[in-house]
């Protein structure tokens, strides 16, 4: 199997806004991805954490950078890392850029290699995010951070139905469907010849900005003629309830061993 070059990166900090679900707590999502994609390739950059985060993590990796570089600095010093680590490497070998808010699914490192080995994708997510299926438009549609859909027998579904998404190209591998979408938060992949032809344009995009552009990053990249692929349905979840993705069971996920 090919190695996966995971850079993780994790802070005590967090928006106070986000309403989480109990079950994905900084430590379950961190052993998620690492019961999926081991943790001989696994580099951890926790910054401004407190001692207690800083032993947690040392339980699953022994690859830790501590820094002090706040969200889009650590964002920054992650991919300066990850260009630093694979200089030896081939080009198409996989970096994985993850956040410490996702919980990962079972058979997700085999599904994301999918996307770059059958699929040729510049850019991949395992996050099917369900605002690509809502109309903001519609007067269903609400505003906020708390849980708007439901869970029927602890699988998440959309509360409301939208006759409405992004236009996309459907794709199949050998597990799942993927599509093209515009655009997801900073959790996803990419092949280290994208890491090197890139940096200068992501240390361009977020230097002095406060939070990362993800918006505006994937933009700057399907200009380039890179696109992104999502995994339908998702093998990670942002760990927040208004954006849970639909039909998982993210908790039975979140504490499968």
């Amino acid at each position: 199997m090919k190695n996966v070059i995971v850079i993780y990166r994790i802070s005590d900090h967090s928006n106070p806004e986000k309403i989480k679900p109990q079950y994905a707590t900084k430590e379950n999502c961190l052993k998620t991805l690492v019961r999926e994609f081991g943790s001989e390739h696994l580099y951890v950059v926790c910054d401004n954490v407190s001692e207690q985060t800083h032993i947690m993590v040392k339980k699953y990796s022994n690859n830790i950078d501590l820094t002090n570089n706040g969200n889009t600095g650590t964002f920054l010093y992650s991919w300066r890392k990850a260009y630093d680590i694979t200089k030896n490497m081939s080009d198409d070998t996989i970096v994985y850029f993850v956040e410490d808010d996702y919980i990962h699914c079972r058979n997700s490192k085999n599904v994301l290699i999918e996307a770059f080995d059958l699929l040729g994708a510049p850019y991949a997510t395992l996050y099917d995010h369900p605002d690509k299926y809502q109309d903001k438009n519609d007067i269903r549609f609400k505003w906020g951070h708390g849980k708007i859909d439901i869970d029927d027998n602890g699988v998440r579904k959309p509360l409301n139905v939208y006759a409405h998404g992004e236009d996309t190209v459907v794709y199949a591998s050998k597990s799942c469907h993927w599509k093209l979408t515009s655009s997801t938060t900073m959790t996803f992949a990419t092949s280290v010849k994208n890491v090197r032809e890139d940096m200068d344009d992501m240390i361009k995009l977020h230097t002095g900005k406060n939070l990362p552009m993800g918006g505006s990053t994937f933009k700057l990249l399907a200009k380039k003629g890179k696109g992104l692929i999502s995994s339908i349905p998702a093998y990670t979840a942002h760990a927040e309830e208004r954006w849970l993705p639909y039909f998982r069971n993210w908790q039975e996920e979140a504490t499968a061993i």
